[in-house]
């Protein structure tokens, strides 16, 4: 389905093959996978074996009071996102569906164009498409998060297939029908765009039942697993078995091109479904709407390997362990999830019947998800105790696992050593209260505050191999057992953060994922360094006021940091 199409109206069956190029790789109603024990609430005491806290999962209605037809969805973090659709609409929400703003459009008897395909790569730089009253593409552009604005045309020769952008000004686009396709290229955010990639490179020289033909190729889906690293795939008319792999390492300025004929099948329909987790580790699929066979590489698409599950539909995931495949199950509002929660080698599955059709979805967080579709129907996925009652409308569904991690424990006992110290210590002139400047006081959780890498290393991971000072300050005669206890353990967490934070990246927003990577440690290895000057205080009111870095810097990591389940009380509409 290429972008030119989908903006000219879409069937039921089509309006999930939208543009996040994504492949189906799940088994129908396979067996479920076995469940990880979710973390507890960060405010909550341990609980015993027998009184441990049960979770699920719920659909709950977050609407716009409109008869709108919404057609995408796209969450930066699990509260702030953004609904696009019908009569030139995009709509924002800063608290996870509690209210909408329309930023534009909002009027169902509004004539302008719908706007759909939304691509973000941080939380305020994002992009969409609108057709035009003359059936051209124009491209909307925002750097802030708030403001729209016309910026540019997607000049189009045969078809738009598929678009993404790498930075603020680096784009690419897949121009392309069933005969040709080439690639364009922008750095300047989209206002002007130049070919890089023609429609005749895109051909190999084939054996076809034992003749030797020029076979050209059509590309059909594209993505990137960073801003340098990205893929489009397709296949050619003369062959269907031979999947075309186009490949760039240097965002998309120069394109290679491969020929693989090792798959087991004949794909017999278009190859459109395509992710890449990172540079090397990614999936396809082709567009059938009965069955099909995914595929998986490891080796940056050298080879692939058939994986054993069987449905279309695009994938998305929150990160490299949870993503989802959304799908039709049948004629009416029934829609299929398919889930992994180990990377995509086994999936699950689970139908629900929407109150009316979906347009779109987005996975932020693996506890956070959102649909939209017709009547201005908004539906927020998130994990709660089995015990409570959703509001009317709601559907159950299944929760996804927690974070296995020392981490968050790491980061629970930072809090409490922290808030031990604060009561043996007077508070520095201006400080705020224990505990009182952000995050839960025992939990490694994401709010969605903003990652931000300007003070972040070039080198990227870092390990803080500095000696420690020598004991004897005022701080080892106070209270020399909490202070050892902070500092083994903030020296634990710069440790084992690195593998965290690779595990857990978001990989929804390009840039804001890998700059999560670096800032996390660049964080662990601040905070040993204020804990250093905090050992080294020479008297109480020294000691307080580093005692407050350390504090500060405690908070920022519990707040942007980390996860745990999302278990908090909805805001009451």
């Amino acid at each position: 389905m290429k972008l030119k199409e989908a903006l000219t109206g879409l069937s039921r069956t089509s309006i999930f093959a939208g543009i996040w190029i994504m492949i189906a790789a799940a088994a129908s109603h396979s067996q479920a996978l076995p469940a990880k024990r979710p973390l507890p609430r960060p405010d909550a005491a341990p609980a015993s074996s027998a009184q441990e806290q049960k979770y699920k999962g719920i659909w709950e209605p977050v609407n716009y009071a409109q008869d709108l037809r919404l057609s995408d969805v796209y969450f930066v973090t699990s509260e702030v996102g953004y609904v696009s659709g019908a009569s030139g609409t995009i709509l924002k929400t800063t608290d996870g569906g509690k209210n909408w703003k329309a930023q534009l459009g909002g009027d169902p008897q509004s004539q302008e164009g719908e706007i759909r395909s939304f691509r973000f790569i941080d939380r305020t730089h994002g992009w969409a498409l609108q057709k035009d009253v003359n059936d051209s593409i124009k491209l909307l552009r925002t750097t802030d998060g708030e403001n729209w604005e016309p910026f540019g045309t997607l000049a189009a020769g045969w078809g738009i297939v598929d678009y993404q952008f790498l930075s603020p000004t680096v784009g690419i686009y897949i121009d392309g029908n069933n005969n040709v396709s080439r690639i364009m290229r922008t750095v300047d955010g989209g206002r002007t765009w130049k070919e890089v990639f023609p429609d005749k490179a895109c051909t190999a020289k084939l054996e076809i039942q034992g003749l030797t033909q020029n076979a050209q190729c059509r590309l059909t889906a594209m993505h990137f697993g960073s801003p340098l690293v990205g893929y489009a795939v397709g296949i050619s008319g003369a062959d269907l078995n031979t999947l075309f792999l186009a490949k760039t390492e240097d965002g998309g300025a120069t394109w290679g091109i491969s020929t693989n004929r090792d798959f087991a099948q004949a794909f017999g329909n278009p190859v459109d479904r395509i992710f890449f987790e990172d540079e090397n580790n990614g999936f396809l699929n082709q567009d059938h709407q009965k069955s099909s066979q995914p595929y998986r590489t490891t080796d940056g698409g050298r080879t692939w390997h058939a994986i054993n599950a069987s449905i279309p539909g695009i994938m998305k995931f929150a990160d490299p362990d949870v993503g989802w495949v959304f799908d039709h199950f049948n004629y009416g509002f029934d829609y299929t999830l398919r889930y992994t929660t180990d990377g995509g080698t086994r999936w699950a599955s689970r139908t629900f019947h929407f109150p009316a059709e979906v347009g779109g979805f987005s996975l932020p967080r693996r506890d956070r998800g959102y649909v939209a579709g017709n009547h201005g129907m908004i539906y927020r996925y998130r994990v709660v105790p089995a015990n409570y009652q959703g509001a009317a409308n709601s559907i159950d569904a299944p929760a996804m696992p927690g974070f296995d991690s020392t981490v968050s424990g790491q980061v629970a006992t930072l809090n409490d050593v922290v808030a031990q110290l604060q009561r043996k210590l007077p508070a520095p002139a201006g400080a705020p209260a224990a505990n009182s400047t952000g995050g839960p006081s025992g939990g490694f959780q994401q709010t969605g505050g903003t990652t931000t890498s300007a003070a972040v290393p070039s080198g990227g991971f870092q390990q803080d191999t500095a000696a420690q000072p020598a004991g004897g300050g005022y701080m080892d005669t106070c209270c020399g057992s909490l202070v050892q206890q902070l500092d083994t353990t903030a020296n634990a967490f710069a440790t084992d953060v690195p593998a965290f934070s690779q595990r857990f990246r978001n990989l929804n927003l390009i840039l804001q994922g890998l700059n999560f990577l670096n800032s996390v440690a660049n964080q662990a290895n601040t905070l040993k360094q204020s804990i250093r000057a905090l050992r080294q205080a020479s008297n109480p009111q020294a000691a307080a006021a580093a005692l407050n870095t350390v504090s500060t810097q405690v908070n920022g990591i519990s707040s942007s940091g980390g996860f745990v389940q999302d278990v908090s009380t909805p805001p009451q509409p």
